[in-house]
């Protein structure tokens, strides 16, 4: 199984009146989304492919710009936004994708990574990791490609 792990695009700064949870993104954070689309079109298009959200509005926004050349609806899940990997793990397995799309935030996305291929690596907003997933439950794989903004443009 293949799993792309993506951090949301860059997203309002946390100011007095906005709770972190409805934080929009920004024209930065549209533009990251879209280039992430346009990769994910490529790499995806054809392939059964089931998308994951974390509720938190920056997530929907940029999982909503990643799914347009998809069909389907994504599971917004809050154990994403809570940092729940082992939640998310049997819900991967029995779904039957090939290929699962997890639009989070970190730290959890570093340390789901480091969970399940012992690597580390911090996520900027807009980026992705693809991880060759050999086992789900316990995880084991390993990290394909890291991708951010300097491989999308």
């Amino acid at each position: 199984m293949e799993i792309w792990l993506i951090r949301h695009g860059k997203a309002e700064v946390s100011a007095p009146g906005i709770p972190d949870e409805k934080r929009r993104l920004v024209t930065k954070g549209k533009e990251q989304a879209m280039g992430l689309a346009r990769h994910l079109e490529k790499a995806l298009l054809g392939r059964k492919v089931q998308f994951w959200t974390s509720p938190l509005v920056r997530a929907l926004e940029t999982t909503e710009v990643l799914m347009a050349s998809f069909k389907g609806i994504p599971h917004i899940q809050s154990e994403i936004s809570e940092g729940d990997l082992i939640g998310l793990l049997p819900l991967w397995e029995k779904n039957g994708a090939e290929v699962q799309v997890v639009v989070g935030h970190e730290p959890f996305l570093s340390e789901w990574l480091y969970e399940m291929t012992g690597e580390r690596q911090d996520f900027s907003t807009g980026s992705a990791v693809v991880i060759d997933l050999s086992q789900v439950i316990p995880p084991k794989g390993r990290r394909i490609v890291y991708v951010d903004e300097k491989e999308l443009n």
